[in-house]
């Protein structure tokens, strides 16, 4: 994981709480705003999380389950 897929976030919630300090006189724009901003950090908890799991991966504390998965399971995740 590269260092600007934290960042392509991080700019996001930065941006969009710019725009809100900036123009906050009208509401549905500053709802949509307020969307795209916890958007932008629940991706980057996401990111987090992820980058935590490969440390504890590679420090040898979490060790990975070997099973039997379907596929098409696995697909049917991935487009939700």
């Amino acid at each position: 994981m590269a260092v600007h897929d934290l960042l392509n976030p991080l700019n996001g919630i930065i941006g969009f709480t710019d725009l809100i300090l900036k123009y906050s006189e009208d509401p549905e724009e500053t709802k949509e705003y307020a969307h795209q901003i916890s958007g932008a950090a629940r991706s980057m908890t996401k990111l987090i999380h992820d980058l935590l799991e490969i440390s504890a991966l590679e420090k040898g504390k979490l060790e990975l389950a070997h099973e039997k998965v379907s596929l098409d399971m696995i697909f049917k995740k991935s487009d939700q």
